[in-house]
């Protein structure tokens, strides 16, 4: 049996306001335990974005059993990276199979990188880090698989991660 946030704050006994608080903070943590990726996707290159690899990958998302075939391309990208820097490509998937993706913001080193937020009610399938050295990269008509002025390092976390979680 799936059980609610919301029936373990009810079951507390405090007003409607302080319910409301709690529901609001931990909301977004509850999310993320109810969504995990339990496969490795693999991600790798494809002509203009990533796709998964040769096996199928499956993921939770929001309790929800959702799979992703093998081969799955993850879209085309939208979004500019300049030449010095370092960004992110985040890749998800929600519980209805609908893949999305979001760009970080760029730093002049990996350390400097932010991720982008991790959406609510979506698992993250992975990221393509991109180092632009020599020249910028554009989503769209810069491939990932394409050799030139940048480098790119394909990550598909299993378990928990979200990078924006911070103390």
């Amino acid at each position: 049996m799936q059980d609610t946030l919301t029936r373990y704050i009810n079951t507390l006994l405090l007003p409607e306001r302080a319910n409301k608080q709690l529901l609001t903070v931990l909301t977004p943590i509850f999310d993320q335990f109810s969504t995990r990726a339990l496969t490795n996707s693999t991600l790798v290159a494809n002509t203009a974005t990533a796709k998964t690899g040769a096996a199928d990958s499956y993921f939770v998302v929001q309790g929800i059993s959702v799979l992703v075939a093998a081969s799955t391309t993850m879209g085309t990208i939208a979004g500019t990276i300049k030449d010095g820097t370092v960004n992110v490509f985040c890749f998800f998937v929600d519980s209805a199979g609908v893949i999305t993706y979001a760009l970080g913001t760029a730093g002049a080193t990996l350390g400097a990188m932010v991720f982008p937020p991790f959406p609510q009610g979506k698992c993250l399938i992975g990221y393509a880090q991109v180092t632009c050295s020599g020249g910028d990269f554009t989503g769209g008509s810069s491939g990932l698989a394409t050799a030139g002025n940048f480098t790119v390092v394909f990550c598909s976390p299993v378990g928990p991660f979200n990078p924006t979680c911070l103390v």
